[in-house]
């Protein structure tokens, strides 16, 4: 009697960079069977990536995000795959379905956003951009909620900026003058701008 066994199935967790597709170490990833059951956590090296060993061919696996480094925004899709040998079928969207890939190997991509920096400029009218130091805003997202710590109000520095880091793409912020210096007319009139991930960093420039 002769008797065949499959080997188990490894795969491969890709971890990258949405703008610039750079590998992303540090990212944590929850590996669960198709009932639920945890299987495993695992967390990218140097380059990118992680692999997965021990898998069944022909079973379900879900894979999602549970921690990413500072600087990127967390992922919360999962991806399901049904690993084999030689193939596999790739579901975005969880389990239960969503575009269906089909390639050879097992292997998954995630892609995170980087967080994004905001400056806010501050010149005084009529002048070649000359900085205005020590003019107060107060700085809200889409549902005025203060964005950073205390109360959200942010002063200008020496340069006349304000920077305000590790703001998520797709947030709306409305930046608003609330005090200036003696001599100058305060600018009340909010200004706002929806956060991208890209190449060009956002800003809001505002005069007095």
């Amino acid at each position: 009697l002769t008797f065949l066994n499959d080997p188990l199935c490894s795969l491969t967790l890709t971890k990258l960079d949405s703008v610039t597709g750079k590998p992303v170490p540090g990212t944590v990833f929850a590996v669960k069977d198709g009932n639920g059951n945890l299987l495993g956590s695992y967390t990218t090296g140097k380059d990118g990536t992680v692999t997965v060993t021990g898998l069944v061919p022909g079973s379900t696996v879900v894979v999602s995000e549970t921690k990413v480094p500072y600087g990127y925004v967390l992922n919360t899709t999962p991806q399901t795959i049904i690993v084999k040998n030689g193939s596999n079928t790739v579901s975005s969207g969880g389990p239960a379905g969503g575009n269906t890939n089909t390639g050879n190997g097992n292997d998954l991509t995630f892609e995170n956003d980087p967080t994004v920096n905001l400056t806010i400029h501050k010149y005084i009218e009529g002048t070649a951009n000359e900085p205005l130091a020590g003019v107060a805003f107060k700085v809200v997202d889409g549902s005025g909620a203060p964005v950073g710590p205390g109360d959200g109000t942010f002063y200008t520095n020496a340069a006349g900026e304000i920077v305000i880091e590790g703001l998520e793409p797709g947030t709306v912020i409305t930046a608003r003058e609330i005090k200036t210096l003696e001599g100058f007319v305060l600018d009340g009139s909010p200004k706002s701008v929806k956060i991208t991930a890209g190449p060009q960093a956002p800003e809001l420039i505002f005069w007095n």
